[in-house]
């Protein structure tokens, strides 16, 4: 059975495309040439070339308008291509500059608080300080001070009794209780006719002086001694 069917090939592309088409739906090319304004080639399936009908006027301006805007078209698409890289290409290198920003600021948010914390922390360190060394030093004062009273009431109970005597000639004084290591003062007064010869303890003279200090130690007997000037002129005559 023959096939009535009639195609146009294109002559920019070599599509085929159905008769009642006058462009190309591959290449958007006119199906025929401003020579053959008149006629067309036409191909049907048994290979035998017919004429395609006359195209109008007006519809090859249509054609080539059509034309126009398919180029136009292809024209503007790198161009769009292009500015749409640009784009986004821009918006990459914002969202980079706003991340390395907020990453910076995060960072000194955190050195800004981690110094605040640091400072309170020594202030805290520093007032528990100030606060806890007078409630420590408070009883240590206190038994320092209560044991040394308490030894010196027990070394005071020790005493010692000091006595002065004398012969004829004078007079002394000094004798009573004194505490150990506790400084005694005798003095001795000698009449007239009289001097002082010194102060003896158990025979052996420890000071020639009227007004005699020591260190008591022990219980101490002290003697003055008075000589009697008269009997010196006496033996002279």
């Amino acid at each position: 059975m023959r096939r009535d069917t009639l195609v146009m090939r294109c002559k920019n592309c070599g599509s085929e495309n159905d008769d009642n088409l006058y462009i190309c739906q591959n290449c958007g090319s006119p199906l025929y040439d401003e020579d053959d304004e008149n006629e067309a080639i036409k191909e049907d399936d048994m290979g035998k070339t017919r004429v395609a009908p006359v195209v109008p006027s007006s519809q090859k301006n249509v054609q080539n308008q059509h034309r126009g805007n398919q180029n136009a078209k292809n024209k503007q698409n790198p161009k769009k291509e292009k500015t749409v890289i640009i784009i986004a290409v821009l918006a990459v290198i914002l969202a980079i500059v706003i991340a390395v920003l907020a990453s910076v600021l995060i960072s000194n948010s955190k050195k800004k608080n981690d110094v605040e914390d640091t400072s309170v922390s020594i202030a805290s360190t520093t007032k528990e300080q100030s606060t806890t060394t007078p409630t420590t030093a408070a009883p240590t004062t206190t038994e320092t001070t209560t044991q040394p009273t308490t030894e010196t009431t027990t070394q005071a109970v020790v005493e010692y009794t000091v006595s002065v005597s004398c012969s004829q000639g004078g007079e002394v004084e000094g004798d009573g209780s004194y505490a150990e290591g506790e400084k005694c003062t005798v003095i001795a007064r000698a009449d007239d006719e009289y001097e002082f010869d010194g102060w003896y303890k158990n025979g052996k003279r420890v000071s020639s002086n009227e007004v005699y200090t020591f260190a008591v130690n022990g219980n101490t007997s002290l003697e003055a001694v008075f000589t009697d000037i008269t009997d010196v002129s006496e033996d002279y005559e």
